[in-house]
């Protein structure tokens, strides 16, 4: 179940980061899983990451527009920056080391 935006009232910049840090991270997970596996051999791991996917994206886009609401665009735009770079960083690593 993704969380709301309500689920954000009390948070810092760092829950921030670090929610739609793990919540990005999460989606990539899955969405890998789903372009990997686009034939479909067993269905219910397919429609489980396509679930799963969405409830990771849904709990990002939460985070989002809380941290805009209560940060402001200016510090959501360096959220995301950061969140993209290390997003960005883990791929190198992840086809550095074939891992």
């Amino acid at each position: 179940m993704s969380l709301t935006v309500e689920h954000f009232n009390d948070c810092t910049i760092k829950d921030f980061y670090e929610t739609m840090l793990y919540a990005a991270t999460k989606m990539d997970e899955h969405l890998d899983f789903m372009l990997t596996n686009k034939d479909y051999t067993d269905g219910n791991k397919y429609a489980d990451a396509v679930h799963l996917y969405n409830d990771w994206s849904d709990t990002y886009y939460a985070a989002h527009t809380a941290l805009t609401n209560k940060f402001g665009k200016t510090m959501r735009r360096q959220i995301v920056k950061m969140i993209d770079s290390d997003l960005a960083l883990a791929a190198q690593r992840r086809k550095l080391f074939a891992h």
